[in-house]
């Protein structure tokens, strides 16, 4: 019965990434091959590739857990980093969802923010990150993670008002004014 569950579950997995994908836009999966043995042959394609998607995830994950620094200074290097390289992926992040039809201002504005609260959080991790290294004291890892929200809150908030200020641009509309229609006068025959 266990394993029927999981099987059930990894099933129910691959099913919503596989709606996931095609949504987006970057399904493999092709439904209109012409012979059955294709449609297998795409289909284990499909299930590869969300696999290799996934493993790159946990990746970037463990990397962003930063697991693979070795000392303060490395760790410093690799937040400063993601700190400059904040605005360019914001930006991609933004267009990529403009791609797939988000194009709501509050919608992108919810994106943005929540971009920018995953970097806060990986800043918390760094902090942890930096001081379970010895012969660093806490006021100098607190000193630096501030400098690095102020930075990261910085080109959060320059991006912020430039999307704004361009969808408000886009949004826009010159509604013309309307004239009120003349009045029709009544006129009374004479008898």
């Amino acid at each position: 019965m266990k394993l029927f569950t999981l099987l059930a579950g990894y099933a129910a997995g691959l099913a919503v990434a596989m709606k996931y994908r095609k949504d987006n836009g970057t399904s493999k999966l092709d439904t209109a091959a012409p012979t059955s043995q294709k449609k297998f042959n795409s289909f284990l394609e499909e299930v590869v590739d969300i696999h290799k998607t996934a493993f790159a995830d946990v990746k970037g994950f463990m990397k962003e857990n930063f697991d693979d620094v070795e000392n303060f200074d490395d760790l410093q290097k690799k937040v400063s980093g993601m700190v400059s390289n904040f605005t360019e992926n914001l930006d991609s992040h933004i267009d990529a969802a403009k791609k797939t039809g988000t194009t709501k201002k509050d919608e992108l504005l919810k994106i943005a923010s929540d971009f920018y609260t995953s970097h806060e959080v990986t800043l918390e991790t760094a902090k942890a990150k930096a001081i379970s290294f010895a012969g660093v004291s806490e006021e100098t890892v607190d000193s630096w993670l501030s400098s690095a929200r102020e930075e990261l809150k910085s080109a959060y908030h320059k991006i912020q008002a430039k999307f704004t200020d361009s969808v408000d641009a886009a949004e826009e509309v010159v509604v013309p004014i309307k004239k009120p229609a003349p009045r029709k006068t009544s006129t009374k025959k004479a008898e």
